[in-house]
């Protein structure tokens, strides 16, 4: 069962304003971050500026941690790309016959992670 955008977004306002009226501001804002993180990740019908324009209305700290949050999955989504391209590239490097040495000068990825995609390239 989805709900629907509205309710979505009177969950984060309510979600936001417990941080505000709670003295246990560190856990309630870990668990209204980790929703946050949830929502952008799961709804496309809520962007991260509309996201960022209710917090805002409701608290400066609210604003913040939207944008943290966004902040910190696209840093995650950049990290995951780098990634796979080294991945990639060493993947390439192998097919070319370089020695694992060479693919851990230009790729940056460990032997083990290495010797792994070979297994794996081996596998399929």
């Amino acid at each position: 069962m989805t709900i629907q955008k509205e309710e979505a977004i009177e969950i984060l306002i309510e979600a936001i304003e417990l941080i505000n009226r709670t003295e246990e501001k560190d856990i309630v804002t870990y668990y209204v971050s980790e929703c946050i993180k949830y929502m952008l990740s799961i709804r496309d019908d809520i962007s991260e500026k509309e996201m960022e324009k209710i917090a805002d209305k409701i608290s400066i700290e609210g604003g913040e941690l939207v944008m943290s949050v966004a902040e910190r999955l696209r840093k995650e989504g950049e990290e995951r790309g780098i990634e796979q391209e080294k991945r990639k590239s060493a993947k390439i490097d192998i097919i070319k016959g370089y020695s694992t040495e060479i693919i851990m000068e230009m790729t940056g990825l460990t032997e083990k992670e290495i010797e792994e995609l070979r297994k794996e390239m081996l596998k399929n």
